[in-house]
């Protein structure tokens, strides 16, 4: 079955729903299925796939949704690999003036998308995030500590509130009105190591566009047991850190950022290390597992601190979003 690549918008919706998929065709279906099931309420969405060069099925089986759905579901190819150039083709190609970011392991409550517009309507911003929780496999559940629950993605917990710069937004669970990307600009390419959303955030926070938390917005993200494993956890975490070191480093200049690498080694060696060793006399896996998380976020910030400071670049060795497919 082939398919074009830029199928019919749908005249003028409310929300273009927006995935951004690679190498997940199963998953995607799932994400898309729950997505057709969402409650409107009067406004109208469309659901726009962005496929960054899969090489699976990805292409057959958006075909066949489009084909059953072809007043709702939207394929577009971006060949440029990356999840920033596929976002920012989301925003590209998006029919609505809101765009909604969805990933392509999640599964969305029927009233997702209405809670994020209520919300938006109801506190009169441009930006509005929703609670992400984890989906396990039946029968492999987890009661994980907070920090492992944090690196899987997980943002439930607050109470309805705007963001504050310590806590963000995420694009697994974000809308944004299109009017936004106009002022700031879109996602960074550059951000190999990830957080290109948190960049955004900050650069909308400080264009004065705040953003608020609704926790009824809620999605659900799968977490197979491989995402448990401590080879995943720790290839998470080591991103998680090196972004950070770029933040701080764009953020303190060249010349006060190694006192930042030097306050955070002293908080790492007094306070991390010692809570890591502690879990590991308590004789708690999952603490011991949590504490591992923090231990594996600095060693990531650390070696990329290393790479700024003495390279001015954190790109000798890029950290992949693609890696996953080889953990998995």
């Amino acid at each position: 079955m082939t398919l074009t690549p830029l199928c019919a918008k749908m005249p003028n919706p409310n929300v273009s729903v927006t995935i951004c998929s690679y190498n997940r065709a199963d998953w995607l279906r799932e994400a898309i299925e729950s997505l057709l099931l969402l409650d409107t309420n009067g406004f109208t969405y469309e659901i726009l796939v962005i496929d960054n060069a899969s090489t699976d099925h990805t292409a057959k089986t958006v075909a066949e949704l489009v084909e059953q759905h072809p007043d709702k579901v939207r394929y577009v190819v971006e060949s440029q690999p990356g999840v920033s150039f596929a976002r920012n083709r989301g925003v590209a190609e998006a029919a609505g003036q809101w765009v909604a970011f969805f990933d392509d392991d999640e599964l969305a409550e029927p009233d997702w998308l209405l809670r994020l517009l209520e919300a938006a309507e109801e506190k009169s911003v441009r930006c509005v995030g929703g609670a992400v929780r984890l989906k396990f496999d039946p029968g492999k559940e987890r009661e994980l500590h907070h920090w492992v629950r944090v690196t899987l993605g997980c943002t439930e917990g607050m109470e309805g509130q705007m963001y504050d710069g310590k806590r963000v937004p995420t694009t697994g669970n974000m809308l944004i009105h299109k009017d936004v990307f106009e002022k700031i600009g879109l996602f960074r390419t550059d951000l190999v190591e990830g957080g290109e959303d948190t960049d955004l955030y900050h650069r909308m926070r400080k264009a004065g566009f705040p953003a608020y938390f609704c926790p009824a917005a809620i999605t659900h993200h799968q977490i197979p047991p491989f995402r448990i494993e401590p080879k995943y956890l720790e290839s998470t975490s080591n991103r998680m850190g090196s972004h950070i070191a770029r933040r701080e480093y764009e953020k303190q200049g060249w010349l006060r950022f190694p006192l930042m690498v030097f306050a955070r080694a002293g908080q790492t060696s007094l306070i991390h290390l010692p809570k890591l060793l502690m879990a590991k006399l308590g004789g708690n896996p999952e603490a011991v597992l949590e504490r591992k998380c923090y231990w594996w976020m600095w060693k990531g910030y650390f070696t990329a601190a290393f790479r700024l400071i003495f390279r001015g670049q954190n790109q000798a060795n890029p950290v992949s979003f693609r890696q996953e497919r080889e953990l998995a």
